[in-house]
């Protein structure tokens, strides 16, 4: 959800600018929903309807999302900063062994 929820700051905020970035950030979304719908009895129609609490909560702070101050767009631009091998290398460690799926495991 974290990531859905940087993706949903992006829409709100630089749709076109980020559009590359956006679309890594949705391919690593589906890599985490495909783990979590094998290792878990959750569907996908029910991480679907979560992304769109997210998205929906995220769509209702409008531009306050885009303010740069804000912890929302920081947590943003620092993960579209980052190098996006990394990402996916990271990504890979952590998706590579089925397992039970962890709530941000990461954090």
């Amino acid at each position: 959800m974290i990531y859905t929820e940087v993706e949903a700051i992006g829409e709100a905020c630089s749709p076109e600018q980020d559009r590359d970035f956006l679309v890594f950030l949705q391919s690593q979304i589906d890599r985490i929903k495909a783990f979590i719908v094998r290792n878990s009895d959750t569907t996908a129609s029910a991480l679907e309807d979560q992304q769109r609490r997210v998205r929906a909560i995220a769509a209702k702070r409008g531009s306050a999302s885009c303010q740069a101050e804000g912890d929302g767009m920081q947590l943003y631009n620092s993960i579209r900063s980052a190098d996006r091998m990394q990402i996916t290398a990271e990504m890979d460690k952590l998706l590579e062994v089925d397992r039970e799926p962890l709530a941000n495991p990461c954090l």
